[in-house]
C-alpha cells in the first residue's frame, strides 16, 4: 500500500486544477511528495476511482528542461522501459507552471533491492539493468541533439582550470587531476564523439524493477532531465561510482548484462569507469555555485579516484 495524505500548505499550488483538467470527471483523493527532487518537485497523485497512481512532476529548471524530458519519454517508449506520459504543459501557458504527468511505475528501485534483497536478487536485478542500459548504445539521439535539446557531454582540460577547484583540491591533487585528464584525453574524445544517449543521473534510485515471474526486469528508468549525447559508458560508470559492502554481489553481473548487447565495454573497464567518475566529479567540484553539502563528498571522491580507489 502506498502511503498518502491530504494536500497541505507545503505542496505546490494548483495540483487539483491540473489533475481536473486531465481527468475532468474525477477528483484528487490524496497527494504525497516523493523523495529526491533536488531540481524539481515530484508529487504522487491518487485519483478517485482509478487503480493507477500518477506522478505530477514540476520542472523547476524551466520549459526547455521540461521539453527535453517530454521528448525523451515519447522517443523512448518502444526502446527502453520509461514512464508512460499522460499529459504535459511545456510552456506553462495552460497552468502557469511547467510540468509533466506520467503513470507511476510500480516496483522497487535498485537501491531498495540492495537494502532488502538477497545476493541473488541483487545479481539478477543488476544484470537486467545492464541489459536494458546497453540498448542506449544503439539509440542515436542525433535528431534531438540537432534540435538543441540534448547538449554533447564533453570534458575538456579547461574544465579543471578553475581557481575554485584548485583551492578545494589543493595544488598537488589539482596537478594530478590535469595529468589524469591528459593520459585519458584520446579516450575521452572518442566518447564525446559518440552520438548515443546519456541519461545523466543513472543512479540506484532512478531504476525501478519488478519480479513478476521469478526474474527481475526493468520496469522504468526515471528522471531524464540531465540527458545529453555522448557515450552510454558515462552512465555505466555512474552506476558503479561508489564501492559498497554489497558491490561484490552485483557489479560483475551488471557488467555482464552490459556486454549482452554491447561490444563497447573495454577490458580495462575498472580503470576507465574509475577515471570517468573522478573527472566527472572534478568538473562538478569546479563549479563555485554547487550546494555546500556536496563539496566534501565530491572532494573525497576526486582525491580517492586520483589514487585508484572508490569511496563507499
Amino acid at each position: 500500500m502506498v502511503p498518502s495524505f491530504r494536500p497541505g500548505d507545503n505542496l505546490p499550488e494548483g495540483i487539483s486544477q491540473i489533475v481536473s483538467s486531465v481527468f475532468p470527471k474525477s477528483r484528487v483523493q490524496s497527494l504525497r511528495i516523493l523523495e529526491g527532487g533536488k531540481t524539481n518537485t515530484n508529487v504522487l497523485v491518487q485519483i478517485e476511482n482509478y487503480d493507477d497512481l500518477f506522478v505530477l512532476r514540476y520542472h523547476l529548471r524551466g520549459r526547455e528542461v521540461c521539453r527535453k524530458e517530454v521528448s525523451l519519454l515519447q522517443a523512448l517508449q518502444d526502446v527502453l522501459p520509461v514512464p508512460e506520459l499522460i499529459n504535459a504543459d511545456i510552456t506553462g501557458d495552460k497552468s502557469g507552471t511547467t510540468y509533466l504527468l506520467y503513470r507511476y511505475v510500480r516496483g522497487q528501485t535498485f537501491r531498495e533491492i540492495r537494502d532488502g534483497g538477497s545476493s541473488r536478487d541483487m545479481a539478477d536485478a543488476a544484470c537486467a539493468i545492464g541489459r536494458s542500459m546497453s540498448v542506449l548504445e544503439n539509440f542515436q539521439a542525433s535528431s534531438l541533439g540537432h534540435s538543441g535539446l540534448l547538449p554533447r557531454f564533453e570534458i575538456h582540460k579547461g574544465d579543471f582550470d578553475s581557481p575554485v577547484l584548485r583551492e578545494r583540491l589543493g595544488v598537488d591533487d589539482w596537478l594530478l587531476l590535469h595529468r589524469l585528464h591528459s593520459e585519458w584525453s584520446p579516450v575521452l574524445q572518442n566518447l564525446s564523439n559518440d552520438g548515443s544517449l546519456i541519461h545523466g543521473d543513472f543512479n540506484h534510485r532512478n531504476i525501478v524493477l519488478r519480479n513478476p515471474r521469478g526474474t527481475w526486469e526493468v520496469a522504468g528508468v526515471l528522471d531524464w532531465e540531465l540527458a545529453s549525447t555522448g557515450s552510454f559508458l558515462w552512465d555505466a560508470a555512474r552506476f558503479m561510482c561508489y564501492e559498497r559492502a554489497d558491490s561484490k554481489w552485483w557489479e560483475h553481473d551488471f557488467v555482464e548484462g552490459l556486454r549482452t548487447n554491447s561490444a563497447s565495454i573495454p577490458d580495462n573497464w575498472s580503470d576507465l569507469s574509475l577515471t570517468l567518475n573522478t573527472l566527472s566529479a572534478a568538473r562538478s567540484l569546479a563549479n563555485r555555485s554547487i550546494p555546500k553539502q556536496f563539496i566534501q563528498e565530491l572532494t573525497v571522491l576526486v582525491r580517492s579516484g586520483l589514487r585508484g580507489k572508490r569511496i563507499g
